[in-house]
């Protein structure tokens, strides 16, 4: 049955199929060694059919990864197929410069090896083992998250030349095909921590949500993300169509420049996506929370036209609104000799700074989900967390001024200057 479904997944997928060229994303976990598996029964059904096998070592887990880099290369000569291997040997300095997660910046890594196997490749296809049991998971978290609709869309089964056909099947039907057909894998240790979020929702939270709504959730929640997935195509045409007609680029300059007047016409559902696919075009690669979104769409549009607002975004980016364009890139645009202020703050909210100075949001968050963002690579860059119940307000906030000073933790009381 786990065959057939692969068979008729790559029969949709690839035009001419058996005649292909499969590149198998492969790290010697459970799921990625049944479907190897599977596919080299169906290269030996089809002659035509050729794999190969792609393994990443992040060399983040020392020993461990090395150890299975020699089991996925052992289990290659076994079955005469041929290996690629990427080394990840920097992914912790490329976490800290782009300010990612550790997952985040891990998967980065990986899929950059997988891309420059498919640009060495033409021809090829590149799979990978993501389930429905993952899909789920990632649903959960992502909604934990507080994601929009493309979080909630979860994993694509097809992106480009990667496809993923198991993507519709839950683990316990990989783990019995391991089981009948006596499919060799080894068990990553760091699967088993409570440290990570999706472990605990695997172990923990996904257990009592079966209770409640059946065992069947896992395919439930992959088919509402797969529908998720359609509904988004036709924004993303919608969406595709306004950057055509309305969006400019600067190439020399890097800058990305939206026509204000009319993405105020568009319908307020859809300013969202165009925002988030604009800032991406402008070279921003980490997915925004639905509250930065939400800030953004305000100032967009906002019917203060004369002033000027900025935004500062990761990956060194500026979100800048002036009254008939809005511009994405490098430069902050700053006023020139400005002029000291003091700004009264009442409660939680979202303050407009004078003379170009940003956006100051106030918010209280709940312990978990401060927990979760942190550990999900979700805290702002240009954010601070603190007790709330250490501040009263009101709040007076200041520009700053010659002669002031903080007192860093961890600098046993030493106070250090602060910079204009």
């Amino acid at each position: 049955m786990l065959k057939q479904h692969i068979e008729d997944f790559l029969v949709r997928k690839i035009s001419g199929y058996p005649a292909a060229e499969l590149l198998v994303a492969v790290s010697g976990g459970l799921d990625s060694m049944v479907l190897l598996h599977a596919l080299a029964a169906l290269a030996v059904k089809y002659q035509v059919l050729k794999c190969r096998v792609v393994h990443f070592n992040h060399h983040l887990r020392g020993q461990d990864a090395n150890d299975d880099e020699c089991f996925v290369a052992r289990y290659c000569r076994q079955q005469a197929m041929e290996l690629i291997v990427g080394q990840g040997r920097n992914i912790p300095e490329q976490r800290r410069q782009q300010g990612l997660s550790l997952e985040e910046a891990a998967r980065e890594a990986r899929y950059l090896f997988f891309d420059r196997c498919l640009a060495e490749k033409r021809q090829s296809w590149l799979l990978t083992a993501h389930t429905a049991s993952d899909q789920a998971e990632t649903v959960i978290m992502n909604l934990l998250r507080g994601s929009g609709l493309r979080g909630l869309k979860g994993i694509p089964a097809q992106r480009g030349r990667i496809l993923r056909p198991l993507l519709a099947l839950e683990r316990r039907e990989i783990q019995a095909y391991a089981t009948r057909h006596a499919v060799p894998f080894v068990e990553d240790r760091t699967n088993r921590s409570f440290a990570f979020t999706r472990n605990r929702i695997r172990h923990q939270l996904l257990p009592l949500l079966k209770q409640e709504a059946g065992a069947r959730l896992e395919k439930r929640l992959s088919a509402m993300a797969a529908g998720l997935a359609a509904d988004l195509a036709v924004i993303d045409e919608l969406v595709e169509n306004f950057v055509s007609r309305w969006v400019e680029f600067d190439a020399k300059r890097r800058e990305l420049f939206v026509n204000r007047r009319q993405l105020k016409n568009q319908s307020p559902g859809l300013l969202p996506h165009i925002i988030e696919r604009c800032i991406f075009l402008a070279g921003c690669r980490k997915q925004l929370p639905e509250r930065t979104l939400s800030t953004l769409v305000k100032l967009a549009v906002g019917e203060n036209r004369k002033s000027l607002t900025s935004f500062r975004l990761a990956d060194k980016l500026f979100f800048v609104v002036q009254a008939e364009r809005i511009i994405i890139g490098g430069r902050n645009f700053e006023v020139e000799n400005r002029q000291a202020f003091f700004l009264h703050i009442p409660g939680p909210g979202a303050y407009p700074l004078p003379e170009n100075r940003g956006l100051l949001q106030i918010e209280f968050l709940e312990k978990r989900e401060i927990d979760v963002n942190l550990q999900s690579g979700n805290d702002p860059e240009d954010g601070e967390i603190f007790d709330a119940d250490s501040i009263s307000f009101p709040l007076v906030l200041r520009s700053w001024q010659p002669g002031d000073v903080f007192f860093p933790l961890g600098m046993a009381g030493r106070r250090k200057k602060v910079k204009n």
